[in-house]
């Protein structure tokens, strides 16, 4: 026979066992909705940048880096876009202008 006490000590166990998984639940929808909308702005930057041709995502098996080919119309703007995809990512690595960016995208931490 349990106590009263030892009945509130694992409704309390099994409540924060069901509040951990629902957090756990919520982050890995995150992540994929995160991962579906960073493929989805990738194509339109690269539709932006290049013709439509060129647009076509590729997601390797082996790793999560993204890659794209090109057409020989815009072969030669390849090293440009890499330039100005890590000055972009540099420029995150600052903190005030990271902080900037995600106030200015309604993002809050």
């Amino acid at each position: 026979m349990t106590s009263h006490v030892d009945q509130q000590i694992q409704a309390r166990i099994a409540a924060v066992a069901a509040k951990k998984q629902q957090q756990r639940e919520e982050r890995e929808a995150f992540a994929r909705q995160r991962a579906a909308g960073l493929v989805s702005r990738k194509r339109a930057k690269l539709r932006r940048v290049f013709c439509g041709t060129c647009a076509r995502l590729q997601r390797p098996a082996e790793n999560s880096t993204l890659r794209w080919t090109m057409c020989a119309e815009h072969q030669d703007g390849a090293p440009r876009l890499h330039e100005r995809q890590v000055a972009s990512a540099r420029e995150m690595q600052n903190h005030g202008k990271r902080a900037a960016f995600l106030a200015e995208a309604g993002v809050t931490t």
